[in-house]
C-alpha cells in the first residue's frame, strides 16, 4: 500500500485506515463523512476526497452541505458528485449549482477544498467544442479565482483491470463499467 498512490474504498473507510497505516496518503471515501474526517484528523499530511452520491439530484446547496458535514481540515476535499449528462447548458448548471455548494462548505469549513466537474461515463464529452467554451466560460476562471481551495475533478472510465475477473488490462473497452477508475 505505501506504492499506491491512493484507494477508493467507497465507504469501507477501515480499508482506507488500513491502507494509510501501510503507507498510502490518499483516499477517497463515500458516503461516510466522519469516517473520512477521521482519517484525515488522524493523517493530516494525507488527502481525503470525501464523495456523496446523489444519483443525478441536486438537492439546495444548505442540504448538500448538511449532508457532507464539511469538517474544517485543510486535507478535506469535498466532492457533490451529481454527474452531467454531456449537454453544455447542463453542464453551466451543474457549475453554478456545485459554485454555491462550495460557497456554503466554505462557509461552514474555511479551510475545506473542493472539487467540481465530478463527471462520469464518458459526460460531459471533451471532445465536444460546445462543452469546451462552457468549461472555459464556467468552471475556468473560478477555478483560477480559487487556486488551492477548488479542483477540478475527473471521475472516468480507461482501459484496465479493475478486479480479477476482469479482461486483460490492455484489453480494448467493451463495457466502461469494468474499466472505472477514479482520478481523485
Amino acid at each position: 500500500a505505501k506504492y499506491l498512490r491512493g484507494v477508493h474504498p467507497l465507504n469501507l473507510t477501515h480499508n482506507a485506515f488500513e491502507a494509510f497505516e501501510l503507507g498510502c496518503r490518499c483516499a477517497v471515501i463515500m458516503d461516510d463523512n466522519l469516517g473520512a474526517y477521521q482519517l484525515a484528523q488522524q493523517y493530516p499530511d494525507g488527502i481525503v476526497m470525501v464523495r456523496r452520491y446523489l444519483n443525478n439530484t441536486r438537492p439546495p446547496p444548505s442540504v448538500m452541505a448538511d449532508l457532507l458535514s464539511p469538517g474544517n481540515l485543510p486535507n478535506l476535499y469535498y466532492t457533490f458528485a451529481c454527474e452531467a449528462t454531456g449537454n453544455a447548458a447542463d453542464l453551466r448548471g451543474q457549475f453554478e449549482w456545485e459554485r454555491q455548494c462550495s460557497e456554503e462548505i466554505w462557509r461552514r469549513a474555511p479551510l475545506a477544498k473542493v472539487c467540481l466537474m465530478t463527471a462520469a461515463h464518458g459526460n460531459p464529452d471533451p471532445t465536444s467544442a460546445e462543452v469546451c467554451r462552457s468549461i472555459r466560460e464556467t468552471y475556468a476562471p473560478w477555478l483560477n479565482a480559487h487556486v488551492g481551495r477548488a479542483f477540478l475533478d475527473t471521475h472516468s472510465y480507461t482501459k484496465g483491470k479493475r478486479f480479477a475477473a476482469h479482461p486483460p488490462g490492455d484489453a480494448p473497452i467493451i463495457d466502461p463499467i469494468w474499466f472505472e477508475t477514479r482520478n481523485q
